[in-house]
């Protein structure tokens, strides 16, 4: 079996006629949520304190689990050689020469206008999720 740095979370929510507890478990490097379980409090106590308590619990299969989240930012240049602004298009195409080794932009980032650098650039994030190194 592998060894998975990870956080678990135990959570009651709260809110009228609301028992619910919540189980979390994450991946720390990926940051992905691996499984999570959703129980009464009644059931949650009982599997605390005394017995088994069956439940159905969300399972991600992804196949990042178990790799390290990285990401990097870039500047895309919003304006053509003529000072005419690119089209949303026209900026994924600009930005696609970043997407390299394993490396995906967050297109949303080319619409968001909290991410422009002056009137000529934009910031632009870049996810990857890599083997870790043993």
């Amino acid at each position: 079996m592998k060894k998975l740095p990870a956080h678990l979370t135990i959570c009651k929510q709260t809110g009228p006629g609301d028992d619910k507890v919540t189980i979390t478990l994450v991946d720390k490097g990926s940051g992905c949520v691996i499984t999570e379980a959703i129980m009464s409090l009644e059931d949650w106590a009982k599997a605390t304190f005394s017995s088994m308590v069956e439940v159905e619990v969300n399972l991600n299969t992804s196949r990042v689990i178990g790799k390290q989240h990285e990401h990097k930012t870039e500047l895309i240049t919003m304006k053509d050689k003529d000072g005419k602004t690119l089209s949303f298009e026209q900026l994924v195409e600009e930005a696609l020469v970043y997407e390299d080794d394993y490396w995906r932009m967050r297109k949303n980032d080319l619409k968001n206008h909290h991410n422009w650098v002056g009137t000529s650039q934009i910031r632009v994030t870049f996810d990857r999720y890599v083997d870790v190194e043993e």
